[in-house]
């Protein structure tokens, strides 16, 4: 499950790749989402989510449970 954190203190740079925010929009609008749904409704590689989620996390963007 991943999720938007209430807070950024990352840097703009987390957010230059074009799918980011287009996954923290597909996020905004969900309460909860298996990650295994994301790669089917956004349309892009597992592998490819996958580096992304790692990156936003790292930067305080998002957070799994």
């Amino acid at each position: 499950m991943a999720r938007i954190t209430k807070g950024y203190h990352g840097n703009h740079a987390t957010l230059a790749h074009a799918t980011r925010p287009e996954i923290l929009t597909y996020l905004k609008h969900k309460d909860y989402v298996r990650v295994d749904q994301i790669p089917e409704d956004l349309g892009i590689a597992d592998s490819t989510l996958s580096g992304h989620i790692t990156v936003m996390k790292t930067a305080g963007l998002l957070v799994s449970r």
